[in-house]
């Protein structure tokens, strides 16, 4: 069982959250295994999105595509396509196959989170803290999402534990643990190492102000170096390549309610950013620990938005890592609540406020597993149109929002006939090219000649199928092929162009 009075206390720290009671293991791991369920809960049947398509296609190319690819963009995710390439050998590139390295990544960070609750405060607040973070919409859509973002969580945290440990006093070996955890949060998500402002904060007040002893700055500053110089060449491609990050906010207003869109409920994001402001403000704790945990929650932000325009990095999927401190310390100040009341009152309303806030996010948990996402086309079942498709055959894919199409959709679904459809006005395809969309022809019509055949999948919403298009590229499928099918399924439609046979005595 786990207390308070088995870690070392650290010079200057005050008492905890009162009730210091403690736990067996299998409750604080509740939490990890309401991750695990809420992570693998519709895991198997919702059809992936945008992003997952780009995972599945950078993760199976060989490894001369594979460098040409790195060589041209997302370097910065190349340590996470390398470790799903091997995963996809060994198990395969099912949508559930593709998403379970994300849910166990996210199920580590949860129990990180729950060690770091319970080192800060107690026990106790870490069983909440966990709870509250595997009952979060956003951080279980992306605990089943083939993208690196669970892993960024889960450095993180790993990391910021670590240090903690060691202000508390641990072996020296745990810097060394902290260096990994730095190069790893690095290796999958450069964003991650936002959360050395928070570490180095830490390190100095307890040093200044605690009593800490003064190797831990220069521990500190020797793990840290150690990451960023193993990190340095991603660090240098990724800044090289940051003109190539999408996806961000679309203005200030959108940017600076990114945690509350966590939630997907304005009401329980409320509750809890309101009791994560009391938490950092009125429960005692060791000021560093408090110190670190509000940098960690803030700082992201406060770097981000006013920089939106020049990183881009405004996306709650970018900052996913920066989650976690807001629900310790929103546990603290509820467990703190809870237990200043008598003990019948307390139960009643801790009760009370943490199944009204469950309850507030069970739609928004709902909406997140729904196959397809709400507002995205039905790409998987779109895909049957293609039975006939053969590898010959060109494909044109377009529509009126380019965040939900990805050139390598069909591909996917394609894959178990062995059938990958060229781009029909594409001078490159995008193996040649080292990008995800290929090369543009500048002759359209001498590349469209190549075809007989072009499949068009497009989520054009009136009734004119070629009306989201280049106008050029629709000019000459109308003017040169006519269509000889088309099925129309949940926003998408898949049409088959043919071009006309030359009439009889007639030079084709």
């Amino acid at each position: 069982m786990l207390t308070v009075t088995d870690r070392p206390a650290a010079a200057g720290r005050r008492r905890a959250v009162p009730a210091d009671t403690p736990l067996p293991w299998p409750l604080l791991a509740l939490p990890v295994v309401l991750t695990l369920a809420t992570g693998f809960i519709g895991a198997r049947g919702r059809q992936l999105w945008l992003d997952e398509y780009a995972t599945w296609w950078a993760s199976t190319l060989d490894r001369h595509d594979f460098g040409t690819l790195i060589g041209h963009l997302d370097t910065v995710q190349a340590p996470y396509y390398l470790l799903m390439h091997e995963w996809i050998r060994l198990f395969g590139d099912s949508p559930l196959s593709l998403r379970v390295p994300s849910v166990l990544a996210m199920a580590a960070a949860t129990w990180f989170v729950v060690r770091i609750a319970a080192r800060v405060y107690q026990p106790a607040v870490g069983l909440l803290a966990g709870c509250l973070m595997s009952a979060v919409p956003f951080m279980g859509l992306y605990a089943q999402t083939a993208r690196p973002y669970a892993f960024a969580v889960m450095f993180a945290a790993g990391a910021t534990l670590a240090v903690f440990r060691m202000l508390d006093g641990a072996h020296r070996g745990w810097w060394a643990a902290y260096a990994v955890a730095l190069i790893g949060a690095g290796a999958v998500h450069l964003v991650a190492l936002m959360v050395l402002l928070p570490h180095g904060l830490a390190v100095l007040w307890c040093v200044r102000r605690e009593g800490g002893r003064r190797g831990l700055v220069a521990g500190w500053v020797a793990a840290t170096a150690a990451a960023v110089l193993a990190l340095s060449p991603v660090v240098i491609r990724g800044y090289q390549q940051q003109s190539q990050i999408g996806g961000g906010a679309r203005g200030f207003d959108e940017a600076l309610f990114l945690v509350v869109y966590a939630f997907r409920n304005d009401l329980a994001a409320a509750a809890v950013v309101w009791f994560a402001v009391l938490g950092a403000c009125l429960v005692p704790a060791a000021r560093s620990r408090v110190i670190a945990l509000v940098a960690w929650a803030a700082f992201p932000y406060a770097l981000v938005i006013p920089t939106m325009e020049v990183l881009n990095l405004a996306s709650l999927r970018y900052l996913l890592f920066a989650l976690p401190p807001w629900f310790v310390l929103a546990a603290a100040a509820l467990w703190r609540t809870a237990t200043a009341w008598p003990p019948g009152i307390a139960r009643r309303a801790g009760v009370s406020v943490l199944v009204g806030v469950f309850a507030l996010m069970v739609p928004g948990n709902v909406e997140l597993r729904h196959d397809p996402l709400l507002g995205y086309p039905d790409f998987r079942a779109a895909s049957a149109a293609f039975a006939g498709a053969r590898s010959t055959d060109g494909l044109v894919i377009a529509g009126d929002n380019d965040a939900i199409l990805h050139p390598h959709m069909a591909a996917y679904y394609l894959r178990p006939r062995g059938i990958e459809l060229r781009g029909a006005f594409l001078a490159q395809d995008p193996r040649e090219a080292g990008n995800y969309d290929g090369a543009r022809c500048e002759d359209l019509r001498g590349c469209l000649l190549r075809f007989d055949r072009v499949w068009l999948m497009t989520t054009a919403r009136d009734d004119d199928p070629f009306s989201e298009m280049d106008p050029s590229e629709a000019r000459l499928l109308r003017d040169e092929f006519s269509v000889a099918r088309m099925e129309e399924y949940e926003g998408v439609r898949v049409l088959l162009l043919v071009r006309p046979a030359p009439a009889a005595g007639l030079p084709s």
